[in-house]
């Protein structure tokens, strides 16, 4: 029997997904904090990595995140010299969101922690089930 499993309780995805999650963003706090980055910022930095120049509510609609928490982390990763604001060419209610000099430059530290975390989740799987169980989560989300 797998640890926390009990032989009275049935298996549920759910939870064994819930605590797999807290396992990750635990994980992922520790180490995005060795480069002054919290978890959500770290969110932030690599939907701008793929699609620089968002607006700030393009950002928070991805990322599921209420317009005043958007605005706060905006204003501390930019106190942090990691993005910038430009005004939008086709609205002046509208900022663009620009990674800075050291937001780029902390990226391959940020990819590097990526795959150190994925790696030591999968740790346990052999290579055909770390296929498998990827091409699985892919299917759900």
């Amino acid at each position: 029997m797998k640890r926390n499993q009990s032989p009275n309780r049935p298996v549920s995805v759910g939870r064994m997904l819930n605590q797999l999650s807290k396992q990750l963003n635990a994980e992922m706090k520790t180490r995005l904090k060795t480069l002054d980055l919290t978890l959500n910022s770290f969110f932030i930095l690599m939907t701008l990595m793929e699609s620089e120049g968002l607006t700030q509510s393009e950002l928070g609609k991805r990322l599921k995140l209420p317009p005043y928490g958007i605005t706060r982390l905006i204003d501390s990763m930019q106190a942090a010299d990691l993005v910038e604001r430009r005004e939008d060419p086709t609205s002046r209610r509208n900022h663009l969101i620009f990674l800075l000099t050291r937001g780029k430059t902390i990226a391959p530290e940020v990819q590097k922690i990526i795959a150190q975390v994925n790696n030591q989740l999968l740790a346990g799987l052999s290579a055909s089930e770390r296929q498998a169980f990827t091409e699985t989560l892919a299917k759900l989300v």
